[in-house]
């Protein structure tokens, strides 16, 4: 997978969310109207969520991999194209989130479970 043309998440396992597709609902409350329920406040963005895991020889090189990752973060988010293993690409969407999912796990190999969440962020 990469984001921008740069790899980011190594050669581990990874398995593609698309997130909800439909409208955003906003507490009526939260708007300051008054009254119970949601009011519409237009289509979620498009998002979508990778999991996986990385995967490296030796814990420094984990730790080397996940810095390159959070590297890719700028703020306030850039924009770029997102192209995973199967060759489909998403343009002008923005790398917001990566979380670790647990500890290092140390064997054979080093390894760390993830999620990491993308967004076509509205101008």
């Amino acid at each position: 997978m990469t984001f921008d043309g740069i790899p980011l998440f190594g050669n581990g396992p990874l398995r593609t969310i698309r997130e909800p597709i439909g409208e955003q609902l906003t507490p009526r409350a939260a708007l300051g109207i008054p009254g119970g329920g949601l009011v519409a406040a237009g289509p979620l963005d498009f998002a979508i969520t990778f999991t996986g895991r990385l995967i490296t020889d030796t814990p420094a090189q984990l730790q080397e991999l996940i810095e390159s990752i959070t590297g890719a973060f700028v703020s306030p988010p850039g924009k770029g194209e997102l192209v995973d293993e199967q060759g489909n690409a998403w343009s002008a969407i923005s790398f917001v989130r990566f979380e670790p999912l647990g500890p290092f796990e140390r064997g054979r190999v080093c390894s760390l479970a993830f999620k990491a969440k993308f967004v076509n962020l509205r101008e």
